[in-house]
Formats: structure tokens, sequence, C-alpha cells
């Protein structure tokens, strides 16, 4: 049965809709193509249920004119309160990595924000997807965390295969209280660091955190797997594929039977 939660949850939707053109990496880099993502994935949050998403905020940090979004908020006229902030803060070296932007947007915009400083939880997404089943995400989420988020590793193959000790950063959960625990401030921590084999991201350093604070601290509050599969939509902005594809198809079903199958493997 559905863990419904006590209070309908926040989505936090992070957004670069006009990055720096020396990016490192980004394949998805047209301003208009992602604003056009950002649109179709804020008109879809703003379809959820209410009872399991109240309030969608978007946080844009490229200064970018807001005005499309605030139309289409308008043309929807629904219940949902929504919250647009838009600033610069992305003014740094981007080889410092796109982990780096984004907590160090989270960290601006959840201070600046007003309908984030509710206790309920936050889902924070790339703004740029569209997380099909957030709603039963939602409603299936346990109780009482201050952290909740996907974590991969599959034992033996983790020292072998580089980026294989994991945090998603796709999609994430945490309360006002769990994000000031463990990641406001740590944007400078986030960025990529080169090492032999591959790089160091942002996905590697909050997974390394997350175990040590689950292995030292009783109190943690940290939930490290999400109990549900989310079923994603949209395009990579590094690979600019698809994630309806057919091979991320097949990989996502194969987690989504992990879960309940074999859930001590997390792929």
């Amino acid at each position: 049965m559905p863990t419904h939660p006590l209070k309908p949850h926040a989505v936090v939707m992070t957004a670069t809709i006009t990055p720096p053109p020396n990016a490192p990496g980004l394949k998805r880099s047209d301003p208009a193509v992602r604003m056009q993502d950002y649109l179709d994935a804020f008109e879809f949050y703003l379809s959820l249920p209410d009872d399991a998403v109240d309030r969608v905020v978007l946080l844009e940090n490229s200064d970018t004119d807001l005005t499309p979004f605030r139309e289409l908020a308008a043309r929807r006229k629904g219940a949902k309160r929504i919250e647009l902030l838009g600033f610069q803060a992305n003014d740094h070296d981007p080889n410092l990595g796109k982990g780096y932007g984004e907590f160090r947007m989270l960290d601006i915009g959840l201070e600046r924000s007003i309908l984030l400083k509710e206790p309920t939880p936050m889902w924070k997404v790339t703004g740029r997807l569209r997380i099909r089943n957030l709603a039963r995400l939602v409603r299936f989420a346990p109780s009482g965390y201050q952290v909740y988020c996907d974590l991969r590793y599959v034992p033996i193959f983790a020292d072998r295969i580089s980026g294989n000790r994991w945090m998603d950063l796709r999609l994430a959960s945490w309360t006002p209280a769990g994000y000031d625990r463990y990641l406001r401030g740590k944007y400078p921590e986030l960025r990529n660091y080169s090492r032999p084999g591959g790089n160091i991201g942002p996905e590697d350093y909050l997974y390394a955190r997350m175990r040590e604070a689950i292995a030292c601290q009783p109190d943690h509050g940290i939930v490290p797997r999400f109990r549900i599969q989310p079923i994603i939509e949209g395009f990579g902005g590094n690979h600019n594929l698809s994630y309806q594809s057919r091979n991320y198809k097949a990989k996502e079903l194969m987690r989504a039977v992990s879960r309940q199958v074999t859930p001590w493997l997390w792929l």
C-alpha cells in the first residue's frame, strides 16, 4: 500500500537555460532547445496531483528571462503554488563541472525561496527531465527521512568500474534540515577531479559522503535507495540521447526488477 505523505511534497527544478559556450562535454547546449525542455518539464510537474506535489519551484542560474514560465503558469491556473527564481550563479569556470554549479545554485535558491522553507520534503530534479512516476515515488516514500536518494553500488565490480560508487543526481529528495546538514556549502567539494582511469565527479563524492554518514551517525536520517525505479523522460545533457531509447529502457527495467528481487544489488 502507498505510504501517503502527511503533507504534499515540493518539486525543485534546477535549470541552466543559457550554458556557457565552452561548457565541457555538453552536447545539448542550444538555449532554445533547452528552454523548450524546461517548459515541457515545468508543465508536466504542474500537472501532477496536488495531494502529492503542491509546490513547484524553478531555480535558474544563467539569469535568462523567465517570462515563458510565468505565462505558462498563468495559463494553467491550478492550485499549486509556484516560485520562479532566476539569478546569475553560473559565472564560475565551467571546468569545475555541473555538480559545482548545480549545488551552488541550490544554496542560493533555497536561501531565497519562500516556499522551500516549509519542513516537508522537496524533490530536486534535473529541470529538463520529466520523472513520469514522481507522484508514485512521493506516495511510496518512507516517512521521517532527511535525505532520500539512490545510491549505486555493485559488489566486487564497484572497485573496478569507474562511476560505480554513485549517487544519482538527476533525482533526489531531502528536507530543508537534511539539505542543511549534508549538502549546504558543499559545492566547492563537488568540482570535477582528474585521476588515473577517469574523473571523480559530484556523484562519487556524494556517494562517499552518504555512506560515511550512514556508517558513523546513528541518527543519520538517510534512506539510500528508492523503493521504486524512477521512469525518466527527456534527453541527457552530455550525450543528448533520449532516456526513452531501447537501451536505456532495458536498463530501467533491469533496475526495477532488481529492486524487488535482489534489493541488496544496487544497480
